[in-house]
């Protein structure tokens, strides 16, 4: 089976500025890696291209995918106009002779086993499957659910149930796989859901089903997930300590970095070419954490479940929750909840509020 790979990417993360003020999610670096990167990194081998369908374009997509560093093609298909999800699908893979497709929510992040989940697909006699991943019983009513007979057919989906009234705790994961006939069920012309629309339609005939698995699963959707995508990553995926350096403290250091031996670092990831100076605490906890990315500055501070983006420079101040934009400066003041853009300067005390 001739097999591609689909990246819907349509979003213009707006839950996540400053952060995507002008960098397109699919590029927010974590662990030093662009979250692009992390989505599509079970691919087996034999899948070549794989296809970025994305709403808008810019310059730094653009660069990213002319200079791609994976070792497969990667080519940006960008949208006329909003297709929704199974639209933007369609539309991405419309030159494409693969004989079936795994496609990504491109804000998702999973210990899903791509090569398991095809293997799966293939045993069966459906035309689409769906990842699975189970939830705590008592969070069924934050998501949708699914319905399974004793093949892991799906039958149903229910949307927000009651836990009492659940008929399982598994929720779509955000990864597909589609054989080539699902993009005869996708309308040409107009916006298409493919959960809304095309997996009702697919499981009322038999032919959508569930692959289930464990482990972890994220939506990098948010500040505080974005933050805890770090440490999950850290838990389950980076052993390879040439990457990075953990700390008897919990800290993640990404070489180079100078950190001044009177710093106190506690759950958070930091760097690379980062410079933590003075009598700087970047954790308030142990269950607190905060991400410094590259060439940022931080000297007598306190950083609190916060991220400072690149190039940033933090003096004598204290963050609690949260986001500095690439090049912002932060210095003699309080902030509380803060989000500050790109290459603004704050001096005030402020809280529960945007720099723009």
């Amino acid at each position: 089976m001739n097999v591609d790979a689909v990246v819907l990417a349509g979003g213009f993360g707006t839950r996540l500025r400053p952060l995507t003020w002008d960098t397109p999610k699919p590029l927010v670096p974590i662990l030093g890696r662009p979250l692009l990167e992390w989505v599509i990194r079970g691919l087996p081998d034999d899948v070549v291209h794989v296809y970025l369908a994305a709403g808008f374009s810019s310059e730094k997509l653009e660069r990213y995918v002319e200079c791609n560093p994976l070792p497969r093609r990667l080519r940006l298909r960008v949208e006329p106009r909003p297709l929704d999800t199974a639209g933007a699908i369609k539309f991405a893979c419309r030159d494409s002779t693969a004989d079936a497709f795994i496609v990504f929510n491109g804000d998702v992040i999973s210990s899903l086993n791509v090569r398991e989940m095809l293997r799966f697909h293939r045993e069966h006699d459906g035309i689409a499957t769906v990842a699975l991943y189970p939830v705590p019983e008592d969070e069924v009513s934050r998501f949708g659910v699914v319905e399974l007979d004793g093949e892991d057919r799906i039958r149903r989906f229910v949307e927000k149930p009651d836990p009492e009234e659940a008929p399982s705790n598994l929720i779509n994961a955000g990864a597909y796989v589609l054989d080539r006939e699902v993009l005869d069920y996708i309308p040409e012309g107009r916006p298409v859901s493919i959960e809304r629309e095309v997996f009702p339609r697919l499981a009322e005939e038999g032919l959508l089903y569930g692959f289930r698995f464990e482990g972890y699963w994220i939506d990098v959707g948010l500040p505080e997930t974005y933050l805890e995508a770090h440490r999950m990553l850290m838990d389950h995926e980076c052993s390879d300590r040439a990457l990075v350096g953990v700390r008897s403290d919990g800290a993640t250091l990404r070489d180079p970095v100078v950190i001044d031996p009177m710093s106190e670092l506690r759950g958070s990831t930091i760097g690379p070419y980062v410079y933590v100076g003075g009598r700087v605490r970047i954790g308030g906890s142990v269950i607190e954490n905060s991400v410094i990315l590259a060439d940022a500055r931080v000297e007598n501070a306190e950083i609190r479940d916060s991220i400072v983006a690149e190039r940033c420079r933090v003096r004598d101040a204290e963050l609690d929750g949260c986001v500095l934009g690439h090049d912002a400066e932060v210095e003699g003041c309080t902030l509380r909840s803060v989000r500050v853009a790109p290459g603004k300067e704050v001096s005030e005390d402020l809280e529960d509020r945007w720099v723009i």
